[in-house]
């Protein structure tokens, strides 16, 4: 029964689960075994497809990974579909499951994804580093701290930091215009950094479409 089953994500650093209709985060990677509700069934993915070990998990609890090559409710169209992201191809069937039309679908995450879906396929698309990542690597220009997290800032900035928040904001939405002018249909955007909304003209927002495909499916 899904009422009894929990619904998970490991990323690289942190997770997320869904439980009883309600999301809830875990924000240290090593307490995931310690911090789950108790549940008779996990369906899990693991953003990098390695098998995760459950320590002092009760031996009664059954445990489902879920990988790339299962099968969606759109078709994984990767050149090798071992290769495709779980989360990317789980977002892609919740919103063809809805639609049933052709789309871009962006993943606002540690990474930020574009997946095209042509025809009920998840053709490919393209990946950049997420906002994050590129301010760590940017945090020593001019010896500065972190940039704020807030970083839309007009075209030019009149200091380090306001440079480096132009760049990330010239960034990412030529990134997304670019994909958005060659592609003429739907625009879906899922992911929990809503920092770069404003960046994407879209057609609808859900925040965690892959666990709640993971759920409308019962895997």
């Amino acid at each position: 029964m899904s009422d009894d089953t929990l619904f998970l994500k490991i990323g690289n650093s942190s997770a997320k689960y869904l439980h009883q209709g309600t999301v809830e985060s875990i924000y240290d990677y090593a307490l995931v075994s310690d911090l789950l509700p108790e549940v008779s069934r996990i369906v899990y993915y693991n953003t990098s497809s390695t098998p995760h070990n459950f320590k002092g998990l009760d031996s009664r609890v059954e445990v489902r990974q879920i990988k790339s090559t299962d099968k969606f409710s759109v078709t994984n169209g990767y050149a090798q579909p071992g290769l495709l992201g779980v989360d990317r191809i789980l977002a892609a069937s919740f919103f063809y499951s809805k639609h049933k039309e052709d789309f871009c679908c962006f993943d606002l995450g540690t990474a930020i994804t574009a997946s095209i879906v042509k025809n009920g396929i998840l053709i490919g698309g393209a990946i950049i580093p997420g906002p994050d990542r590129v301010m760590k690597s940017t945090s020593t220009i001019g010896r500065m701290e972190l940039p704020s997290s807030i970083f839309l800032t007009p075209f030019p900035g009149n200091d380090t930091r306001s440079n480096i928040n132009a760049g990330l904001t010239l960034m990412y939405s030529g990134f997304f215009d670019k994909i958005l002018n060659k592609y003429e249909e739907k625009i879906f955007v899922t992911g929990g950094d809503k920092r770069l909304l404003p960046l994407i003209k879209y057609d609808e927002y859900f925040e965690n479409a892959d666990l709640h495909e993971m759920e409308r499916n019962n895997y």
